[in-house]
């Protein structure tokens, strides 16, 4: 018989739920209780210190805290744990699929923060405009005020370089480059760090199925031992 596995959760559809999952506000200092409740979403009886310790997230600014226990109850629903350790299992699935969309929200502002040197890279390198008028055309596509205005002049032509964005625009156009092609060089210089994010973000993905082909194996072995 082929190993039964829990569904991926990368593209998984967040309903409408509680911030939290469901859980009984009895505790028992005395030990664990394996007993399932009526509405199937709490399957533990742990102390609420220890629920808090394996379901509160370490978050990053900017984070939103009901999103990640909107994905833990959702993984509640998919493990249905039933002691400690299947808890401890979800908070690390949930932990793990957290990190890794983490790394991967990090790849546009990557790419953005390269923009402008790319642009640079074009005007300079490519168009040869000197440092100066670089800095100065970049300052007008990116919409940068600057105290002192200077004008600037493209030596290729001497024609005064426009002084706003679609003007930009339209000068690289003239020199046979693209707007595309900002993102496109932005995206050249950041394909090493993003190969290696990337990376990241899979071996995130690769731990969490592989706890949950743990969970499954000792859910089989109980049910063989009973």
């Amino acid at each position: 018989m082929d190993e039964e596995t829990y569904p991926i959760l990368d593209d998984i559809e967040l309903p409408p739920v509680k911030a939290v999952a469901a859980r009984s506000k009895k505790s028992n200092s005395e030990g664990v209780s394996l007993e399932t409740n009526k509405d199937n979403t709490r399957f533990d009886n742990i102390s609420d210190s220890l629920w808090e310790l394996v379901s509160t997230p370490s978050l990053v600014k900017g984070e939103d805290p009901a999103v990640h226990a909107k994905i833990h109850a959702q993984v509640v629903k998919v493990v249905q744990p039933k002691d400690v350790r299947d808890q401890m299992l979800v908070a690390d699935i949930t932990n793990h699929f957290w990190e890794q969309q983490r790394y991967r929200r990090c790849t546009g502002t990557i790419i953005n923060s390269r923009r402008r040197a790319a642009l640079k890279r074009i005007l300079q390198g490519a168009i040869g405009l000197n440092d100066v008028d670089t800095e100065t055309v970049a300052d007008i596509y990116f919409g940068v005020e600057r105290l002192e205005e200077r004008e600037v002049t493209d030596y290729s032509t001497q024609a005064r370089i426009p002084k706003t964005r679609a003007d930009v625009v339209a000068f690289m156009g003239k020199h046979g480059f693209f707007e595309s092609d900002i993102e496109r060089v932005a995206m050249e210089a950041s394909v090493d760090i993003l190969a290696d994010i990337e990376s990241l973000a899979f071996k995130h993905e690769i731990r969490r199925e592989a706890l949950f082909r743990k969970l499954e194996r000792r859910r089989k072995k109980k049910r063989y031992e009973a």
